[in-house]
């Protein structure tokens, strides 16, 4: 069974940034970055998202097969499968995690579906997968799903969004208090992690085939991240 290990680089702001988030504790926004214009801090977020998770507000859920779907960014935190590579960044400006071989075909689905999805509806903006969707178009079932896409938190960003059903949404008022609400994890994949991925199932040299679909990848002018192969048991 080989592992890839992966490390991404970590600039000077984002360990700030990281410093500013604990694990167990939702961060709206570091009071150091105050006064910042909000375009610098949205960015500086954009290119932790994997590293760091998403906590959304209120989303309605239009069934997975539906591209778009209302949601508005909350607040951020370490997830638990991280935690370690994080304390890792801070201190070396190295974020490292490895995932398996075998994750690669989940890693993979995500990117057909979402080169797909970008072709059929536009570009600038990423979709997010269920476990349950995942598990149907990878063929695992979804224990297994769940486990290779927490392996591949990182790699991709995870959201956890509150969701409304939509049966509750229209046979209830807006604020009912008998909201049938739940919160689930939802996985996409980062933009500023579209380099890694395409290097991860494609090696280092850029798939003609695949190069058109994500244009913005070939503005990236310098690599920050590595990657290394070896053969291990699980």
């Amino acid at each position: 069974m080989e592992n890839i290990e992966y490390r991404i680089r970590i600039t000077k702001r984002q360990e700030e940034l990281l410093r500013e988030i604990d694990r167990d504790a939702l961060q709206p926004m570091p009071d150091y970055l105050e006064g910042v214009s909000e375009r610098f801090v949205t960015n500086l977020h954009r290119r932790l998202y994997g590293i760091i998770g998403i906590d959304e507000g209120w989303s309605t859920y239009a069934g997975e097969e539906s591209p778009r779907d209302e949601r508005k960014c909350f607040s951020f935190y370490i997830p638990h499968e991280n935690e370690d590579a994080v304390s890792e960044a801070r201190e070396t400006g190295w974020f490292r995690k490895s995932l398996k071989e075998e994750d690669l075909g989940v890693l993979d689905t995500i990117y057909d579906r979402m080169a797909w999805l970008h072709d059929s509806y536009g570009r600038g903006w990423y979709p997010r997968f269920y476990v349950r969707e995942v598990a149907r178009r990878t063929k695992l079932n979804e224990r297994e799903a769940r486990r290779s896409l927490d392996r591949l938190i990182g790699v991709l960003g995870i959201a956890y969004t509150k969701i409304v059903p939509r049966s509750s949404w229209r046979s209830h008022k807006k604020y009912s208090s008998d909201y049938n609400i739940t919160t689930a994890p939802a996985w996409f994949i980062p933009e500023y992690r579209l380099p890694l991925i395409k290097e991860l199932l494609h090696g280092p040299e850029e798939d003609p085939n695949q190069a058109w679909l994500f244009p913005e990848v070939r503005k990236r002018r310098r690599k920050n991240f590595r990657i290394e192969r070896r053969n291990g048991s699980e």
